[in-house]
C-alpha cells in the first residue's frame, strides 16, 4: 500500500484523491461534471487536453515518420524518436541497472521504478499499489471506468494499451489487402470492419448510431 493519503475531496461524494487531476476525472466520469475540451469533428468531449490530443489521432491515418529499420509509420516526431531506440539501443537516458535506453525522460523515470521494491502509487478506488503513476491511471481506466480506449478497427475488441492491441492484431493475419471501407459519419474516421466502426461509435461518440446511419465507401472490384 502507498504511504500517503488523499488531500483532494470530491464535493459530491466526499471521496478523497491524491491528485487533483484524479478528482477532476472522477467528477466527470462519475458525477457528470462538464468536460472542457470538445472535439471539433464530433460530439466527443475530453476531461483534459491530453485526452483530447490523444483522441484527435483517430481522425487521421497520416503517418509521416517512417522507421528506416522496420518500415513502421509513426504519427509524431516524438513517437518516431522513441521508436528508434528499440532498434538502436541509443537514447538520451540509459538505465544504470539493465542499460535499456529511452529518449523520453518521463518513460525513463517510470522504468527506473520497476527496479525498486516500493509501490508508492495507490489506486484511490481499491487501494491497489503500483510502482508508477501511469500504471495507476491505466488500472483506473480499465478496471474502474471500463475505459479501454484502444479499439481494433477490424472486429471492435477493446484493449487497455496499444501494446495489447498490437498483440491482438496479429490474430487477424495479413491485413494489407483489406480496405478501410467503413467510415464514421460523425468524424470520418475509417475502419476495416463494421464491428470496428460500431465500437468506435460507442467509445468515441456519446450519441448512439445504428448501422443504417453509417456510410460505407464503395471500393472498385479488382
Amino acid at each position: 500500500m502507498a504511504p500517503w493519503r488523499g488531500t483532494h475531496t470530491c464535493p459530491d461524494c466526499n471521496k478523497t484523491f491524491t491528485q487533483k487531476i484524479s478528482l477532476s476525472v472522477h467528477r466527470m466520469f462519475k458525477h457528470g461534471a462538464p468536460r472542457r475540451y470538445r472535439c471539433p469533428h464530433g460530439t466527443y468531449q475530453a476531461p483534459t487536453k491530453e485526452y483530447l490530443k490523444r483522441h484527435m489521432r483517430v481522425h487521421t491515418n497520416e503517418r509521416q515518420y517512417v522507421c528506416p529499420h522496420c518500415g513502421k509509420g509513426l504519427k509524431t516526431a516524438e513517437s518516431y524518436r522513441n521508436h528508434l531506440v528499440i532498434h538502436t539501443g541509443e537514447g538520451r537516458f540509459v538505465c544504470p541497472v539493465c542499460h535499456k535506453a529511452y529518449n523520453h525522460k518521463g518513460a525513463y523515470h517510470d522504468h527506473l521504478r520497476t527496479h525498486r521494491p516500493r509501490r508508492d502509487y495507490a489506486c484511490d478506488y481499491c487501494g491497489a499499489a503500483f510502482k508508477a503513476y501511469k500504471h495507476v491511471a491505466r488500472h483506473i481506466r480499465a478496471v474502474h471506468l471500463n475505459d479501454k480506449r484502444f479499439v481494433c478497427d477490424v472486429c471492435g475488441s477493446r484493449h487497455m494499451t496499444s501494446f495489447n492491441l498490437k498483440g491482438h492484431m496479429k490474430k487477424h493475419g495479413d491485413l494489407s489487402s483489406v480496405p478501410y471501407s467503413h467510415v464514421c459519419p460523425a468524424c470520418h474516421a475509417e475502419f476495416r470492419g463494421s464491428e470496428g466502426l460500431t465500437a468506435h461509435m460507442r467509445v468515441v461518440h456519446t450519441t448512439v448510431h445504428t448501422h443504417t446511419q453509417t456510410q460505407t465507401r464503395t471500393t472498385p472490384h479488382q
